[in-house]
């Protein structure tokens, strides 16, 4: 029996996550940790990880049959699930025999719908799906057809859809070997965020050999938003240092890799452990540098200045807001003297301090931006990213949406990717706030052309929002072209967008 997992073909794809992303397109690691753990469990199983995100849709359909795979496992994210579902079908139509297994967090938020509604996909391994898959390849293998025993896993049986018990979540994540790669995907990953801002022996971080890898599952915050916890669980399970260190020496020495990208949600929740790991590489003489996301109330004097010491040259805080009502209303639980401290305590130890912002959240005004824009000021993070709200499955806001009627289960079923939160400001609205945003990072920069640019988008968004008609952008052009003091700045204004 063959066992093909892919990362799906995104090359022609031209919707707005795609456009943004394809420059860091790691390879999924789930995938990966399925495959580790099956082999380790039975080495007899066949199982290839094949990464077509460079592939057009066709050419990863041709080089899918190429592999005269048995059965196909693919990661089901939410704003990718169209592409997902299209993939499968159109494998199943040409080798019907062949049997699709999906996972991931839109597979586990809403399996009973997917199974209704796509008859071409046959089972899904809900959560954490390495214990999970392996117990279907195994009834698979041995065609028991025994399914109903395999807890975490969603399937059809005489026509009816079974969803079984959810699996316990592992407490030791050490029980799961960390990927192995016969070549690392280097074409599809190029950081290009960093460029200009830090180098690393000489060279920017997107010249240099790159690999994400994830130390730990589960968050215990409950941020409105995330769907994180409906998948991994609230309860924060880790890797041991010594397990982490293993992987980071794999990739050092074996893979040359240079640059890791730590992808918990929150590395530095376990401070004694994060310590650990950075005491081993800089004890082991690993030359690396590295990222993080984190929280900003799990930061320290003593943590950062250790972090920088072992190659940590950036850390994202999940910030969201400046304003104490919206970080309330989301349930964030930081304040912010807690964001000030976090950014000044990186700058200090020469970290750049990057911070991730969403407008639209729920009680959004004018206030609560200029909130937010009084803490940008008083922090002066280095760079960041930037959002509306959007809403996903499995979340609170989601809850909260369908129960006031804004969505309901069926929009998923739709080819649209998750839609922005709109109940409280309209699109216009929050593109205005997110200009103020992205003008205050334009300046603090320096970047003065980009920045006028946006000053004027943002004034031509808040003219046209007052008299309730909002012009195409080619049309406003043709305005501006009639009036001679505004031509001037016509170059200013279509002039062409560069990074941040």
């Amino acid at each position: 029996m063959k066992i093909l997992l892919i990362d799906i073909p995104l090359s022609d794809v031209n919707n707005n996550f795609a456009v943004l992303h394809k420059e860091i397109l790691f390879p999924s690691l789930g995938l990966y940790y399925l495959r580790q753990y099956s082999i380790a469990q039975d080495s007899e199983l066949n199982i290839k990880v094949l990464n077509l995100a460079l592939y057009s849709f066709d050419d990863g359909i041709h080089a899918v049959l190429n592999e005269k795979p048995d059965v196909i496992g693919i990661s089901c994210f939410t704003d990718r699930r169209a592409l997902v579902f299209n993939f499968i079908k159109k494998i199943k139509e040409l080798q019907p025999k062949i049997i699709s297994v999906i996972g991931g967090g839109h597979a586990t938020a809403l399996s009973a719908q997917i199974l209704k509604n796509y008859s071409f996909i046959d089972f899904i391994a809900r959560g954490e799906g390495e214990i999970t898959f392996f117990e279907l390849l195994q009834t698979l293998k041995n065609k028991t057809e025994n399914f109903s025993k395999i807890n975490g896993l969603s399937f059809r049986q005489n026509n009816n859809i079974i969803i079984n018990p959810e699996r316990i979540p592992v407490l030791d994540l050490d029980i799961f070997p960390y990927p192995q790669y016969n070549e690392l995907p280097g074409k599809t990953i190029k950081f290009t965020h960093y460029d200009g801002r830090y180098l690393f022996n000489g060279k920017n971080i997107s010249e240099l050999k790159t690999m994400s890898i994830i130390t730990s599952r589960g968050c215990p915050f409950k941020c409105t938003y995330c769907s994180t916890t409906a998948f991994w669980g609230r309860k924060p399970r880790y890797r041991s240092a010594e397990n982490v260190i293993g992987e980071i020496e794999y990739l050092y020495k074996i893979h040359n890799v240079e640059f890791i990208n730590i992808i918990d949600d929150a590395f530095t929740i376990n401070r004694k452990r994060a310590i650990e790991i950075c005491d081993a590489i800089i004890k082991k003489h690993i030359k690396i540098c590295w990222i993080c996301e984190t929280n900003v109330k799990t930061i320290d004097d003593e943590l950062i200045k250790k972090m920088g010491e072992a190659g940590c040259f950036a850390i994202n805080y999940g910030v969201e807001s400046g304003s104490p009502a919206i970080l309330a209303n989301i349930k964030k639980n930081i304040s912010q003297e807690e964001i000030i401290n976090a950014i000044n305590l990186a700058k200090k130890y020469n970290i750049l301090a990057d911070i991730f912002l969403m407008v639209g959240n729920q009680g959004e005004n004018d206030k609560t931006i200029n909130e937010t824009i009084s803490i940008l000021k008083r922090a002066k993070p280095s760079s960041g990213g930037w959002g509306i709200l959007t809403v996903f499955p499995d979340t609170e806001l989601y809850k909260h949406c369908k129960e006031t009627g804004y969505i309901s289960d069926e929009f998923w079923l739709s080819d649209y990717c998750s839609p922005f939160y709109l109940q409280e400001n309209s699109y216009l609205q929050l593109q205005i706030y997110l200009n103020k945003i992205k003008c205050f990072f334009l300046w603090k920069n320096k970047n003065r052309k980009l920045w006028i640019r946006y000053k004027l988008l943002e004034l031509r968004d808040r003219f046209w929002q007052k008299i309730g008609i909002r012009l195409s952008f080619k049309k406003g052009i043709e305005i501006i072209r009639k009036h001679k003091f505004l031509n001037k700045l016509r170059h200013v204004i279509v002039s062409d967008q560069t990074q941040l």
